[in-house]
């Protein structure tokens, strides 16, 4: 037979372990998952600003980082955002009353409040 490899210029195909390719399959799929969740927060965000506008309320909303966490819905206290990182405490969106859908989303970084960490606001009572 003839050399087919060296004739065409190109190396032997490379292997790839089980293992650096479960590594890779594990990369990929963390990159995946974090280009979702930011286009998810970007698209929570412009529907933020378009209700806020709706209700003519100014855009961005005012960010005042309180020394008190605020509490969502559930009236738990939260925290810093474990989804995106870019959001340095839960801001509820008050005062959409014609927008539901969107009074459990962060007005900081448009992720749901239950990706906020839940915050212990009292200290447990010592028997």
């Amino acid at each position: 037979g003839c050399a087919v490899w060296p004739s065409l210029g190109s190396a032997m195909p490379r292997k790839i372990s089980a293992v650096d390719a479960r590594e890779r399959e594990t990369r990929v799929m963390a990159k995946q998952k974090s280009r979702k969740t930011e286009r998810d927060r970007c698209k929570a965000l412009s529907e933020l600003e378009a209700a806020f506008k709706t209700a003519s309320m100014p855009w961005p909303a005012d960010r005042d980082h309180a020394t008190e966490p605020y509490e969502d819905y559930a009236g738990v206290a939260r925290g810093q955002c474990s989804a995106c990182n870019a959001c340095p405490g839960y801001q509820p969106a008050t005062s959409l009353a014609h927008a539901p859908a969107l009074a459990m989303l962060c007005v900081c970084c448009g992720c749901d409040c239950a990706v906020h960490e839940a915050l212990r606001t009292r200290m447990p009572s010592s028997p």
